[in-house]
C-alpha cells in the first residue's frame, strides 16, 4: 500500500512551485510535522510505529483524488 504524499506533492510542485521556498506553505508544513512526529519512533519496528503510519495513510489517501491547483487540500 502506498501513500498518497509524495505523488500529491509531485503534482503540486507542478502548478504551486511556492512549495519550495515558502516555508508556511501548507504542504511543506504538513510534510514538516510529519517528520517531526515520526522521530518519536526509533524504527518501523517500534511501539506504535504501524499505527502512526495507518493514520498518516488514511489521513492523506483523499489527496490523491483532488485536482491539485494549490495547496488548499493540505
Amino acid at each position: 500500500q502506498t501513500c498518497a504524499l509524495p505523488i500529491s506533492l509531485m503534482r503540486l510542485a507542478l502548478v504551486d512551485p511556492r512549495l519550495f521556498t515558502d516555508k508556511q506553505h501548507p504542504a511543506r508544513r504538513l510534510m514538516q510535522e510529519l517528520t517531526h512526529r515520526s522521530q518519536a519512533f526509533a524504527n518501523e519496528k517500534s511501539v506504535g510505529f504501524a499505527r502512526f503510519v495507518d493514520e498518516v495513510r488514511e489521513a492523506l489517501e483523499p489527496l490523491a483524488s483532488f485536482d491539485l491547483q494549490g495547496p488548499e487540500p493540505f
